[in-house]
């Protein structure tokens, strides 16, 4: 796409275009770990 701009995509991407934000798992994940931490010892 650099070498030819015509290839760039022209509008804008909306909220669902650009997908959900990941943060909302990473601290699901991060929880299970910690829970996982401190029940199985």
């Amino acid at each position: 796409m650099w070498r030819d701009p015509a290839l760039r995509p022209t509008g804008e991407s909306g909220e669902r275009a650009l997908g959900w934000p990941l943060w909302p798992l990473t601290v699901v994940g991060a929880l299970a770990w910690v829970a996982t931490l401190v029940l199985l010892p």
